[in-house]
């Protein structure tokens, strides 16, 4: 996966997104899950990041797996392709940057029209 396909995806399906946010009863639950969802992707994040600094890579793996999936069950499909684009070469300092920005960015998104 390039930097173009993550950077030229949508930050979030919006299709999923609307049907997500339909599915919770009012616009608090949608903020509920929204900033469950930010506060485990970052923590996953930094997991990630500090578990390959510390060199225990099969941790590491995890965490972006689990930040892969999480990104994907709430339609993050630019988080979801700048993850991917780390696990495949987490030695690059450029990709642990884009996907930090990237999740802002994705957690701006996704609460901006609740």
């Amino acid at each position: 996966m390039s930097e173009t396909l993550s950077t030229s995806s949508p930050l979030v399906d919006e299709t999923l997104r609307e049907e997500l946010r339909g599915a919770c009863a009012d616009a608090q639950l949608w903020r509920v899950l929204v900033r469950r969802f930010e506060v485990e992707a970052r923590s996953l994040l930094v997991d990630a990041g500090a578990t390959h600094a510390a060199c225990d890579f099969e941790r590491s793996a995890l965490a972006l797996h689990r930040l892969r999936g999480a990104a994907a069950s709430i339609a993050a499909v630019r988080l979801d392709h700048a993850i991917a684009e780390l696990e495949l070469d987490p030695t690059q300092a450029p990709r642990w940057r884009r996907a930090h920005e990237v999740l802002d960015a994705t957690v701006a998104a996704l609460a901006e029209r609740d």
